[in-house]
């Protein structure tokens, strides 16, 4: 893998799903280290976007550098999984298995076919895994089945697997999104006390521009998939982020 300076770099990038633009015309750099949220209205392309990012959609048009490689040969590789990973939304766990067991599937990556199996069906444990659950919070439930975690917890224990991953970038898609206020603030915090602590880049996607703004170094607006504006949380203004999520037929000029 390389040591590009460079998390990211995206030039050009457009893509569609069966002749419907996703993303247009996207260029994007983030540096590592660095903290990006993506903010826009629902369908703006957060999560497609993210989607790129985890290299798990191939651009239709443009190119993406991934830690100045690119994300198609770090998989073929098998380099991906220590490059990135993702949070999805909907966290993805097995409500069936233990905390624990969610958890240590994040090595499943580094893993082969008989140790993953064992570590799904036998009492084994990895250490990062607790370590792991105990840097989110979540130590106590350790041995509890997912089904009977409460939706915060289920949030943690989905990090707590990104933790055991151990990729340079982590990615979020909407993390709190099913959070009060309280507990949103609580979560971005953690968030981005993990990235730091361990150098790595966050980039997550957020409804709240004022979440982005107080959590963030940067923040990405995007609508109808493009970049509307992209600057530092304190530059944004008001104005852009009111732009960025008005309706389309407010001004019926720039519909498309």
């Amino acid at each position: 893998m390389t040591t590009s300076t460079k998390a990211y770099e995206l030039r050009g990038l457009g893509v569609s799903f069966s002749g419907v633009r996703a993303l247009d015309g996207v260029d994007l750099e983030v540096a590592r280290g660095e903290s990006v949220a993506l903010v826009g209205p629902s369908g703006a392309g957060k999560s497609t976007l993210l989607r790129v990012l985890a290299g798990m959609v191939a651009p239709t048009t443009g190119t993406v550098r991934l830690l100045g490689g690119d994300p198609s040969v770090l998989r073929r590789r098998g380099e991906l999984p220590a490059a990135v990973g993702l949070m999805p939304q909907s966290f993805d766990l097995v409500p069936q298995l233990r905390v624990k067991h969610n958890i240590q599937a994040g090595a499943l990556g580094r893993w082969g076919a008989i140790r993953s199996t064992a570590a799904l069906l036998l009492p084994l444990e990895d250490p990062r895994a607790r370590e792991a659950a105990a840097r989110v919070g979540i130590e106590e439930r350790f041995h509890q089945r997912v089904s009977r975690c409460s939706g915060g917890e289920r949030q943690r224990t989905a990090l707590a697997r990104l933790l055991v991953q151990n990729p340079r970038i982590l990615l979020v898609d909407e993390p709190v999104s099913s959070l009060d206020p309280a507990r949103s603030e609580d979560l971005l915090e953690l968030l981005r006390r993990l990235a730091v602590e361990d150098g790595r880049t966050l980039v997550a996607s957020l409804h709240s521009p004022e979440l982005a703004r107080r959590h963030f170094d940067r923040v990405v607006g995007l609508r109808e998939g493009r970049v509307a504006f992209d600057g530092g949380s304190s530059a944004v203004t008001t104005e852009q982020l009111t732009d960025v999520y008005r309706l389309v037929d407010e001004h019926p000029s720039d519909s498309r």
